[in-house]
């Protein structure tokens, strides 16, 4: 049963005690209490983040999904990007529990700010990767060592040699990407690749998508674990000049 008076909110020393930012927020999203590292990780003293003053650390542009949040009443969680108290923009996973009786969330702040950078760089390394690769005139693959060896990445030149593109051909293995008959071929060279973990190279002939007949030269760079056993492979494939068979 609801209380039939306004609640007073969780203030007091053991609020304060808590190491992880705390606010107790309405479903309007009006702050009823905030503890002191609350007060420390966005520089607003307790009293200033009351009601919507702790607006002032929220950007317009997060608060649309935390209000439709409130609304529910329901728990929830959120990563939200907040204002620090130096000024500068973190990311913080809030975790917001309903507390029935008294119709208010009670609502933990976690700093995921580095992790959050972490994998933004390493998104933005990955997608800087993916421009060269994909404006390289070789073909770049890699494959997991698996029973089959599994492609989890190609570039769009090793795709399309393959009629796939780079979406269609992750998690494929090498004879579905390839064809049966060609992975007999080229298998020696690979489980040579994966037991002597050196790389290889080798010659074949393949079929453009457009039915052009081209031999590739393909060297296997083995990827090995910190623990020097292959966990997999990288893939080069050159396309040599036509009547160009040597080697």
């Amino acid at each position: 049963m609801h209380a039939d008076h306004d609640p007073a909110p969780l203030t007091g020393p053991c609020w304060d005690l808590l190491p992880v930012p705390v606010l107790e927020l309405t479903q309007d999203a009006q702050a009823c209490a905030a503890n002191a590292a609350f007060g420390l990780w966005t520089g607003l003293a307790p009293d200033a983040a009351l009601g919507t003053g702790w607006f002032a650390c929220l950007p317009p542009d997060r608060r649309r999904d935390l209000f439709a949040a409130l609304g529910r009443s329901e728990d929830f969680r959120l990563e939200i990007r907040m204002l620090r108290s130096d000024g500068t923009k973190g990311w913080v996973d809030l975790q917001a529990r309903w507390w029935d009786e008294t119709d208010r969330f009670v609502c933990t702040l976690h700093d995921v700010t580095d992790a959050r950078v972490a994998q933004l760089a390493a998104a933005a390394d990955s997608e800087r990767f993916r421009q060269l690769a994909d404006n390289l005139p070789v073909m770049i693959a890699y494959y997991m060592r698996a029973a089959e060896h599994v492609c989890t990445w190609a570039n769009r030149r090793y795709a399309a040699t393959f009629r796939l593109d780079t979406h269609s051909i992750v998690g494929r293995t090498l004879p579905q990407v390839i064809g049966e008959e060609a992975t007999r071929r080229i298998l020696p060279h690979v489980e040579q690749a994966v037991a002597t973990g050196q790389s290889v190279s080798y010659r074949r002939d393949v079929v453009r998508p457009e039915g052009e007949a081209r031999v590739i030269e393909v060297t296997l760079i083995p990827h090995k674990a910190a623990d020097g056993t292959v966990i997999g492979s990288f893939v080069l494939i050159n396309e040599l000049p036509v009547g160009d068979r040597g080697g």
